[in-house]
């Protein structure tokens, strides 16, 4: 019997799957970070796809949802924060069945 390896690395610059069957999907650190009333995330997916952006909150509470067309390249989303309160958040991006996540801390 054989058994496949597979190897998952993750630093704080780079946690998240980049390549789906050969599609671009990524999902980029916050700037800046930490902030205090707005912020830009990019992200990669394919032309013309819908992807869900959320923003939770550290119990999981939704703090913002956007519905989104990628057009293939680098987008960028900007994010007012002003009505949220200091702390961690974590973002992420889903396309398919696939998701993306990160962490921000916001302080006031």
């Amino acid at each position: 019997m054989t058994c496949k390896v597979i190897r998952v690395y993750a630093d704080s610059t780079n946690v998240g799957i980049q390549k789906i069957e050969n599609e671009i999907f990524n999902l980029e650190q916050n700037i800046p970070n930490p902030l205090s009333n707005q912020t830009t995330i990019y992200y990669t997916a394919p032309n013309n796809t819908k992807v869900i952006f959320k923003v939770t909150d550290i119990f999981g509470k939704e703090v913002m949802l956007q519905k989104l067309i990628a057009n293939g390249t680098r987008n960028e989303i900007n994010i007012n924060t002003s009505h949220f309160n200091s702390g961690i958040y974590f973002y992420s991006i889903e396309y398919l069945d696939k998701r993306l996540v990160k962490r921000m801390a916001v302080i006031k």
